[in-house]
């Protein structure tokens, strides 16, 4: 019996914040970069992130994991600089009904980043981002 309400995979790679920040000499602006970014996003989750159970209670504090598995020489990135990439997830669980609001006091959350030789050993099949939703009264 696994712990988790439910684990989807994507194999969209986490970018870094910055990408969506302002830069002198940028021919596109951040908030542009971003947009698309998230709609990207939004697409793949729709196929991978279930709605809700009918009964669920979304008045409830979620827990969950965001894994992102780095290719093979791919260097991670400062954790805010990820915390920031990873925004659409909340954001499209919101969306979908999993969430009350995308806050801090609703949605707690663990960000981590793995090197590919680590995730393999740990069981992960390929590089990509992996969403882990705890089950309530689990934590």
């Amino acid at each position: 019996m696994s712990n988790y309400q439910f684990e989807a995979y994507t194999s969209i790679k986490v970018r870094s914040g910055n990408d969506f920040t302002f830069a002198f000499g940028r021919k596109i602006p951040g908030y542009m970069i971003y947009g698309g970014y998230k709609r990207k996003w939004n697409k793949a989750l729709d196929v991978v992130i279930p709605d809700p159970p009918d009964d669920w209670n979304n008045e409830q504090v979620i827990y969950a994991l965001i894994i992102s598995v780095l290719k093979p020489k791919q260097r991670g990135f400062d954790d805010d600089n990820f915390r920031h990439g990873c925004k659409p997830i909340p954001d499209h669980l919101k969306k979908r009904g999993w969430l009350k609001e995308d806050t801090r006091k609703w949605f707690v959350c663990s960000y981590e980043q793995i090197k590919w030789k680590e995730a393999a050993k740990a069981g992960y099949e390929k590089p990509g981002t992996y969403i882990k939703i705890v089950k309530p009264g689990i934590i």
